[in-house]
């Protein structure tokens, strides 16, 4: 998404500190150092990474410390309050982010978040939540990690605005539990004071909101008289309802299943699989219109629980 450094201390660090588990995976299968003088900031940056996370506290809560939302409620809000201050990462070595060396109460602080029923349920009413923090002052820069669980749970959602894209006084992002990434159940939103101190603290909201509608498909575009053999590139788009929330795509193309449609093969079959979907789409193109007439249809998957 060679060779390694590793080390048995650090080893051993990580499997007594679960919190730090990732960080740890990420030093450890670090490739090999081209030179002293690298390894020595990576070493001392190891050091400051296992010092600022033993005294490290537990999670510090923003206020309110927690709110509940189900698919009829309107918004919760709360506010920050820790005390303020850079919480940097490691941009020279890529090793830890913001969120992993930020100091709980000094740089960053929790809310736990609730979200009641069952996907089901916010798939039936097309809502999700969105998870809003503002504030005014253009120089403070919050960062904002949702995790589902609580703090070691995986982040399923987070946003990271500022001068690289102009976005200066707010953070946004939003979680679908009707997706089997999302569900519903408790989520820790960690909001870290990237560059902000005690001048102004950011405002939280957590709203109820409707999925957004699905693009609408281009039109199909017109056929021009273009010599034989040139390439065309066309966007298909699944059925309504068919394949949303796949997951991380895979995509082939068995040519042993190739069929002609007036006398022109397709060059076979396409196959899409998402790792959330329980069958995998087939898709055979009629080339003999223009642009193809795409046939979709759901096939079982070989083995459906697969890893």
């Amino acid at each position: 998404m060679k060779p390694y450094v590793r080390a048995s201390t650090r080893k051993s660090y990580c499997h007594a500190h679960k919190k730090t588990s990732s960080i740890c995976s990420r030093i450890i299968s670090r490739p090999a150092l081209n030179s002293y003088g690298v390894l020595f900031v990576a070493l001392g940056m190891l050091a400051f990474v296992i010092v600022a996370l033993l005294v490290q506290p537990t999670a510090h809560a923003s206020n309110p410390t927690a709110g509940a939302l189900n698919t009829t409620s309107t918004q919760v809000s709360w506010q920050g309050t820790a005390t303020g201050g850079a919480a940097v990462g490691d941009p020279l070595l890529g090793f830890v982010t913001s969120e992993d060396l930020c100091i709980e109460g000094t740089n960053c602080d929790t809310f736990t978040l609730t979200i009641g029923g069952t996907p089901a349920d916010w798939a039936n009413v097309q809502k999700l939540v969105h998870v809003h923090l503002g504030w005014t002052i253009p120089t403070q820069d919050f960062d904002l990690y949702i995790h589902r669980g609580d703090l070691n749970g995986p982040v399923v959602a987070n946003s990271g605005n500022g001068a690289t894209n102009g976005i200066l006084t707010s953070e946004d992002a939003e979680l679908d539990p009707s997706s089997p990434s999302i569900g519903t159940g408790t989520f820790t939103v960690h909001v870290v004071y990237y560059s902000a101190t005690s001048a102004e603290q950011y405002t939280g909201t957590a709203n109820v909101a409707n999925v957004p509608p699905p693009p609408t498909p281009g039109p199909t575009p017109t056929p021009t008289n273009e010599p034989p053999g040139t390439p065309r590139f066309y966007s298909y788009f699944a059925p309504a309802g068919v394949a949303d929330a796949a997951g991380e795509p895979s995509i082939g193309v068995n040519w042993r299943t190739e069929r002609s449609f007036g006398g022109i093969p397709n060059g076979g079959t396409v196959n899409y699989f998402g790792g959330f979907l329980s069958y995998m789409l087939r898709i055979t193109f009629d080339d003999a219109l223009t642009p193809a007439k795409a046939i979709w249809e759901k096939a079982d998957l070989t083995i459906a629980n697969a890893p």
